[in-house]
């Protein structure tokens, strides 16, 4: 009876942390390596995102967008909320047609003043913002993650356009 009330526990426990169990098929890992972090879900990142400033976390999601020029940043979303990913030194990138497939990421998350500019910047490469370019008026505190690793399910190669945009031989075709 321990053992299955044990289990139970940790099920309900990784339920709750929005872990669904399931292994990732065909995953196909970008960045460097996972190592031991807190988990978290989203919702509980931007819920209270002062005791998650700069602090390592692993979640998981489903990758709503991604950067249309290099793969340089994607929104993850648990369905209801989406936070930003970045990824650390801009070291790696993720493929183009990653959307809707599901993610594992850890990195650093950070609550910080973005510039108006900037904030109108990185709106005008959302298909879908959730504030438009010319709504922006003053500089946006904004949580997101400095990803140093990302595990997508089923993710591609880069494809070889992708390669040589990110390395600047090319630039992408609209």
């Amino acid at each position: 009876m321990k053992r299955v009330v044990g289990f139970l526990s940790l099920a309900i426990a990784a339920s709750a942390l929005g872990m669904t169990g399931d292994e990732f098929k065909n995953e196909r890992v970008y960045g460097g390596e996972f190592s031991d972090a807190r988990t978290a879900t989203i919702a509980e990142i931007l819920t209270n995102s002062g005791s998650y400033n700069k602090v390592e976390v692993v979640f998981e999601g489903t990758v709503k967008e991604v950067c249309q020029n290099k793969g340089c940043w994607m929104f993850v979303t648990d369905g209801t909320q989406k936070i930003r990913v970045d990824f650390k030194n801009y070291s790696f990138f993720v493929p183009w047609e990653s959307e809707g497939q599901r993610v594992r990421v850890q990195g650093k998350v950070y609550t910080k003043l973005v510039d108006k500019n900037v904030a109108k910047h990185w709106a005008e490469d959302q298909h879908s913002p959730d504030v438009k370019p010319e709504d922006i008026k003053q500089d946006q505190l904004m949580t997101m993650v400095t990803a140093s690793v990302v595990a997508i399910e089923n993710g591609p190669e880069l494809s070889k356009e992708q390669k040589d945009v990110v390395s600047g031989t090319a630039q992408k075709e609209h």
